[in-house]
């Protein structure tokens, strides 16, 4: 997962500034919080909550993509307790990479990032895949 983020951050062609040990941090506790805040509401209130995190997402695609691969992942393993740590780190990640302070962006790098997420969206990793965060909660 670190790899493909990785790309996804060198594929965008931004400049990205230092992603801090204090911002993983507040990225892991952003993402704790908000499962914490579902993990007390009926079915269709939890369905409600995660589609308007995903459209508040600044990261849509990275988001799906990776909640993609997760679901795949953890259909191939017999899942345990530790592998939470796995989907935490990923989580991070991606919201790290969503919510980073960004440098300032010129005409030419948006439209390289909206090539990106074009591509990306054509190959699969659509929002309405994100599931797989959703699917390991309920295990």
């Amino acid at each position: 997962m670190l790899l493909i983020c990785f790309q996804a951050m060198k594929e965008s062609g931004l400049s990205w500034p230092l992603i801090t040990e204090d911002e993983q941090d507040k990225q892991l506790a952003r993402y704790v919080a908000t499962v914490k805040f579902g993990e007390d509401l009926s079915s269709s209130l939890q369905e409600l909550a995660m589609k308007q995190y995903i459209e508040n997402d600044p990261g849509p695609y990275l988001l799906a993509f990776v909640a993609v691969e997760i679901k795949a992942w953890l259909s191939r393993i017999h899942p345990e307790k530790t592998d939470n740590y796995i989907m935490l780190a990923a989580a991070t990640f991606v919201n790290c990479i969503a919510f980073v302070p960004m440098l300032a962006v010129n005409d030419e790098q948006r439209t390289v990032g909206a090539l990106h997420a074009r591509q990306a969206q054509r190959q699969g990793c659509v929002v309405g895949e994100t599931e797989a965060f959703q699917d390991r909660k309920a295990e």
